[in-house]
């Protein structure tokens, strides 16, 4: 295969970009043409996956979902979507201390239990401190870390291994 003829997928070089572009061998214009950055700021401040539009902000749990919540449907891009998480941007996941599980990102440090073995309510990230309005316990239930909402205190049912959940209730 003569040079002009070999192809590169412009994907594999530049992750943030309009999937499945291909560009001639050495043609770096073709690739900044369709070169997108989708690293974007949700509005609670998460990192998000930006569309087409550069105005919509969707959160990575929303990407690959399949529902299309970009007007172009860019978050669902089928070679984007498939071989999860393989195929999405790094900043849209949280690769969990089990290698053989991930989340989306803005599943992290959300106070649910989503990795199954905590790893992602640890680290600077997350803080030492519970969600606001959630209190801090050894939870019974796995689904949490160390906080539960504020739905489960003073609810007549033990969610703290102490029971301090049910401590100085009002009646």
């Amino acid at each position: 295969m003569a040079n002009s003829q070999k192809r590169f997928d412009c994907f594999n070089l530049i992750p943030f970009q309009n999937y499945g572009v291909h560009c001639a061998l050495g043609n770096l214009h073709c690739c900044r043409k369709y070169f997108v950055n989708r690293i974007c700021k949700t509005a609670n401040n998460r990192t998000g996956f930006l569309c087409d539009d550069r105005a919509t902000c969707v959160l990575p749990s929303a990407v690959c979902n399949g529902v299309s919540n970009c007007y172009n449907s860019e978050d669902e891009n089928p070679q984007m979507c498939s071989n999860l998480p393989k195929n999405l941007p790094a900043f849209l996941i949280f690769q969990c201390a089990n290698p053989l599980v991930w989340i989306y990102s803005n599943q992290e440090c959300d106070g649910y239990n989503n990795c199954g073995d905590c790893s992602d309510e640890v680290g600077s990230l997350c803080g030492s401190s519970c969600p606001a309005g959630w209190w801090r316990c050894t939870p019974v239930f796995y689904q949490f870390c160390w906080c539960i909402p504020p739905t489960f205190r003073c609810d007549g049912v033990q969610h703290c291994n102490d029971w301090s959940d049910e401590i100085n209730c009002s009646p």
